[in-house]
């Protein structure tokens, strides 16, 4: 997975470094947000091979930001994960209907993420 490029939107900084340090253990480049605009402002002057993005994110909140990439052309197939701390009760179709690729619930280990990612990302 080296040489690919994610872009983590998290408020929680905890969040991010669970995530950047797990993405970096594959050897995957990782740019930080800590609020949907400025993740969509990264995400539209950069194509990243894969976006994490949680769903609670201040000011562009993660389900629209991926409605919003899905609609780019530069993210039409690109992956794009759903991150939660919680059960995301009742956000499992607005996920699906946004366009993600999947939902990872928080706390997650390195191996399971490299597991989510190895089924999305080309080889």
């Amino acid at each position: 997975m080296a040489n690919l490029t994610a872009l983590v939107a998290d408020d929680s900084l905890s969040a991010r470094e669970l995530l950047r340090e797990a993405l970096q253990q594959a050897g995957i480049t990782v740019t930080e947000s800590k609020d949907g605009d400025e993740a969509w402002q990264l995400a539209i002057k950069n194509n990243y091979d894969i976006v994490l993005t949680d769903l609670y994110l201040p000011k562009l909140d993660g389900i629209a930001l991926t409605s919003k990439l899905r609609k780019h052309p530069d993210y039409t197939t690109t992956p794009i994960l759903a991150v939660s701390n919680n059960k995301a009760s009742g956000k499992k179709d607005a996920i699906r209907e946004a366009g993600a690729s999947g939902l990872i619930r928080l706390p997650i280990t390195p191996a399971e993420l490299l597991a989510v990612l190895q089924k999305l990302l080309p080889r």
